[in-house]
């Protein structure tokens, strides 16, 4: 004898599952594999098959109307790292330079993945980090249409990190800090905290002297 109540629980789970899927969908556009339930993973990639939803490396699942942002999907596919030097200003928007080589601090010890995400590690400059500097000066911006954020170190710690760094690019540096000293992002008092913290508080006061 066919188990009616125990057909009917099957397609009730699936279809509560379906829906906690479709509203993440509605909210991000995407799903990210790591925060789903193995029945969940398995009914995302079923909608792959179907054509509903476009994989990246079987660890981010998105819907073919999302416009792919490389920064966010990087940090999703990796499950770490965080945004500094030019790659920051950049999405700042306190320098118009494109990003080419991509600088991400990611925890001490970690072992880039290069053969099993080559697309979200190539051009990648990693820098080791440990805590408690890793997760200091940690910001977040927002991602259209989603309400995914990216980490990325704040405009203080980006700048004072720069001045400290003699093989900076230097145009992209003053572009940086011009931008910054004029935009309402502005705070020299953050800034100089910042600065004091990493044991740079001459140079930068000297720096910012000349170009205020």
């Amino acid at each position: 004898m066919i188990d009616v109540a125990n057909i009917e629980e099957f397609f009730k789970g699936k279809q509560e599952r379906l829906q906690k899927l479709e509203n993440n969908l509605r909210r991000d556009n995407l799903l990210v594999a790591s925060e789903l339930s193995n029945s969940e993973r398995l009914l995302a990639s079923e909608m792959v098959e179907a054509g509903i939803l476009k994989s990246i490396d079987q660890r981010i699942f998105t819907t073919k109307k999302f416009p792919i942002n490389d920064f966010l999907i990087r940090q999703l596919v990796l499950g770490q790292g965080i945004y500094y030097g030019n790659t920051a200003l950049y999405l700042w928007q306190l320098s118009d330079s494109f990003p080419y080589t991509v600088e991400l601090a990611v925890r001490m010890g970690y072992q880039v993945p290069e053969k099993r995400y080559p697309d979200w590690t190539k051009n990648v400059q990693f820098r080791q980090v440990r805590e408690p500097h890793l997760s200091t000066d940690v910001e977040r911006i927002t991602v259209p249409n989603t309400q995914r954020t990216i980490k990325i170190y704040s405009p203080e710690r980006v700048l004072v990190e720069m001045i400290k760094q003699t093989h900076s690019d230097k145009e992209i540096f003053k572009q940086g800090l011009q931008g910054y000293l004029k935009s309402p992002q502005r705070n020299l008092s953050k800034l100089m905290s910042v600065a004091r913290r990493l044991n740079a508080a001459e140079k930068v006061q000297e720096i910012v002297g000349v170009v205020l």
